[in-house]
């Protein structure tokens, strides 16, 4: 959607949501020995509104926010959706409650003396980048996946891993030429195979 629904003047009352996903909130940010917080909203086209533009149906197929974890209860997933059409029926409301819970975020993590991290595409792979660029005068680590190669060489304040869709092999072998991590979803016994022979898959 255009970044102009964004620049909006607005002066009265605003929705109150719960936008970021606490580190202890999702697998996927709990892995680390910095706070992660995350906004997690529904994975590709699930809230009505495609979110992945480059997946693919394998990808859908294994999506960790459509069919594992704790995506396998409904109220889980309807609050994901809920969370994805308040960013796109309410944009003002959601990025004020964003901006607030993140000064709260750095006053708390100051106080700690630690630095926070932020991922704002958990399960989603939106341009943040140009939906909130203001995101960038936060004092935090950022990070994500993503399958949309040219967010690798334009954002160089976001370190980017780039994620294998079953079908992008061209562009993965591309993101290693910028010097840039490639994730591959694969089962168990690959993994296991692949770290009992020290072998690494290359694309192409």
């Amino acid at each position: 959607f255009p970044v102009t629904i964004l620049e909006v003047n607005y002066l009265g009352r605003f929705e109150r949501r719960t936008i970021l996903t606490s580190p202890k909130g999702n697998p996927k940010l709990r892995k680390s020995p910095f706070p992660i917080y995350g906004i997690t909203l529904a994975p590709a086209a699930s809230s009505g509104v495609q979110l992945c533009i480059h997946r693919s149906k394998y990808c859908e197929e294994g999506c960790l926010g459509a069919v594992a974890g704790r995506a396998r209860f409904n109220t889980i997933r309807e609050a994901r959706i809920k969370k994805s059409r308040f960013l796109f029926e309410k944009p003002y409301d959601f990025f004020r409650n964003l901006y607030s819970e993140l000064d709260r975020v750095c006053e708390r993590s100051n106080a700690e003396g630690i630095c926070p991290a932020l991922r704002c595409n958990v399960l989603s792979d939106l341009p943040w980048h140009t939906l909130c660029p203001w995101i960038e005068n936060y004092l935090i680590k950022r990070y994500d996946y993503t399958k949309c190669l040219p967010y690798l060489s334009n954002h160089p304040l976001i370190h980017y891993t780039f994620s294998y869709s079953g079908t992008n092999a061209d562009n993965c072998k591309k993101a290693f030429d910028l010097g840039v991590n490639v994730a591959v979803v694969c089962t168990k016994e690959v993994k296991e195979e692949c770290l009992r022979t020290g072998y690494v898959y290359a694309f192409g």
